[in-house]
C-alpha cells in the first residue's frame, strides 16, 4: 500500500528523512514539544527495551513506550484494540518477524492505521538513516495503509551542539510513551523500566532473539530467557571493557557515543560485568529457560 501524511501518500518511503524535506514535512506532522514527562514508578507502565516489543490493549490503562533511542527508532502503531510498540536498531530493523510484530492484531482501515515514529536522529555516521530507511520501507510496502501522524525522526529529531570547538548532533528526544486512557503520544522517560531490567539489558550484548514483553491475554509482563554462550576470550574482553573510563566505554559500545543519556555508562558496565561472570544461559538463568510472568502491584 503506502504511507499517508495528512491523507496524502508520500512520494517515497524515505521522503520524510531527507534533511531538505524536514521543514516541509513538519508542517503536516505532529511535532513533540516540551520537556519529556516522567512516568512514575508507581503507575502501571510497560517500557520496551531495544529488541523488545509489546502489544497492549487500551483497557489495560497506564502508559506504554520506550526510551534510550538515539540511532534506534521507536514505532507506535495504534489500532482499535490497542497499541503496538517496538524498539528497532539497525540489526533488528531487518528481521521480518520483528518488523511484523509491530502490526500484530492490526486490521486495515480506510483512513489508514495510525503510525508514530520517534528516534533515529541525524547522526554523523548515518546509522540512524539506515534504521529509518528500513522501517519506512517496511510500512510503505505493507499491505496495510498507514497514516503517519508523528515523525520525530531524522533531521526533525536532531539538535546541533558544540563542545570544545567540536560540533556534533544529538537527539531532541530519546523516548516517548502513549497514555492508554487518552491515546495521546508524549515525549517521555520511565522511572521504572520494568522487571528483570539487568537481565533484559543483556539480550542485545549476547545477540539474543527479539521478544515480546506483554501477554495481552493475562495482562502480565513477560520475561523470556534465551540460549547463549560467550567464549572465555570474549568474557575477558567484557570484563576489561567494563573497567575502562566512560569515554572509552562509550566509544566501543555505542553507535552514538556523544548522544547517549547519563545512565548509559553505568548500565553498560553492569551488563558487561554480569556477562563476564555468567557467560552462558546456564549460568545466567540457573532455573532454566521457562518464561516468567509478573503482575503489577495494586
Amino acid at each position: 500500500m503506502t504511507i499517508l501524511v495528512q491523507g496524502q501518500p508520500i512520494v517515497a518511503a524515505n521522503a520524510v528523512c531527507r534533511p531538505e524535506d524536514a521543514f516541509e514535512a513538519s508542517k503536516h506532522l505532529n511535532i513533540l514539544q516540551g520537556d519529556p514527562i516522567i512516568v512514575p514508578a508507581d503507575v502501571k507502565s510497560v517500557c520496551v527495551l531495544q529488541s523488545e516489543s509489546c502489544c497492549v490493549p487500551w483497557d489495560c490503562g497506564g502508559y506504554v513506550g520506550s526510551q534510550e533511542a538515539t540511532t534506534c527508532l521507536i514505532a507506535f502503531v495504534l489500532c482499535q484494540l490497542g497499541v503496538n510498540v517496538v524498539h528497532f536498531d539497525e540489526s533488528t530493523s531487518k528481521i521480518p518477524s520483528y518488523l511484523q510484530s509491530s502490526v500484530e492484531g492490526v486490521e486495515p482501515t480506510e483512513e489508514g492505521v495510525q503510525l508514530h515514529l520517534i528516534g533515529a536522529y541525524d547522526d554523523e555516521n548515518g546509522s540512524g538513516k539506515k534504521v529509518l530507511r528500513n522501517i519506512l520501507n517496511f510500512y510503505h510496502q505493507h499491505s496495510i495503509r498507514f497514516n503517519l501522524r508523528t515523525a520525530m525522526i531524522g533531521a526533525l529529531n536532531t539538535l546541533s551542539k558544540e563542545h570544545s570547538d567540536t560540533k556534533f548532533n544529538i537527539p531532541l528526544f530519546h523516548g516517548a510513551c502513549v497514555d492508554l486512557t487518552t491515546k495521546n503520544i508524549h515525549p517521555a522517560t520511565f522511572a521504572d523500566r520494568g522487571p528483570c531490567l539487568l537481565l533484559r539489558q543483556c539480550r542485545c550484548m549476547t545477540g539474543g532473539p527479539t521478544t515480546g514483553v506483554f501477554d495481552a491475554k493475562t495482562g502480565r509482563f513477560v520475561f523470556c530467557p534465551w540460549e547463549f554462550h560467550i567464549s572465555p576470550a570474549d568474557a575477558l574482553e567484557f570484563l576489561k571493557l567494563s573497567q575502562m573510563d566512560d569515554s572509552v566505554l562509550l566509544l566501543y559500545t555505542s553507535t552514538s557515543p556523544m548522544a547517549e543519556g547519563p545512565n548509559y555508562p553505568e548500565d553498560m558496565r553492569r551488563v558487561l560485568q554480569l556477562l563476564a561472570a555468567c557467560p552462558s544461559n546456564e549460568a545466567l538463568f540457573p532455573t532454566g529457560l521457562a518464561p516468567q510472568q509478573f503482575v503489577w502491584a495494586p
